[in-house]
């Protein structure tokens, strides 16, 4: 079945794709600095200053079954950027090169990889914020809006996509139409010009 849809001009969703993308640009690396800088706050396997009271107790009280360090925090929130980070690179390399259609499938399964582990990384920030207060928190709330964005506008780039593919594919059908209609007009003429059609 033909979509009667009109669709947008190649130009028009090539701009939808750029914003797009710009938008998941903005979210990667708002969590990216959110989580970089609360990282940065981590000394001597400890962020007791940025503990609640009752955590604090908690970390102490569980020492000796599992120490905690600096080295697994926020591990599944640098998975998530890892991931993302890789998609976002991935698909702005090839948006500018030309390649974009022609691996869009590899690289938005990747997308959608990164935004599963965005998801379990908002899980994860949810679950510290009520461990951590001040500067720590207000950092892991920055990081949780930039995963969000990252969540939102993955999904909008495979529709900006989708709309750059359907266009070229409108644009297409209609230079075949018209190439269609030409050669059917000229053949047209060559008929009623030609020596035999004089003697009807």
């Amino acid at each position: 079945m033909v979509d009667a849809r009109k669709p947008l001009s190649s130009v028009t969703a090539n701009r939808f794709f750029g914003v797009a993308l710009l938008c998941v640009a903005v979210g990667t690396f708002l969590a990216l600095g959110g989580i970089a800088t609360a990282q940065s706050l981590c000394h001597d396997d400890s962020m007791l200053e940025y503990w609640t009271p009752g955590y604090a107790v908690f970390v102490v009280q569980f020492a000796p079954v599992n120490r905690w360090t600096c080295t697994w925090f926020q591990y599944s929130e640098w998975w998530a950027l890892g991931a993302q980070l890789s998609f976002w690179a991935f698909i702005s390399i090839a948006w500018c090169t030309g390649f974009l259609e022609r691996h869009a499938m590899p690289m938005f399964a990747n997308g959608a990889f990164a935004s599963a582990l965005c998801v379990n990384a908002c899980w994860s920030l949810m679950e510290k914020g009520n461990y951590y207060t001040d500067y720590a928190y207000t950092l892991g709330a920055i990081a949780f809006a930039g995963f969000v964005i990252v969540m939102v506008f993955n999904g909008i780039l495979g529709v900006a996509l989708a709309e750059i593919v359907f266009a070229k594919k409108v644009a297409a059908e209609q230079l075949t139409g018209l190439s269609r209609d030409a050669g059917s007009s000229d053949g047209l003429k060559d008929k009623r010009d030609s020596p035999a059609s004089s003697l009807v």
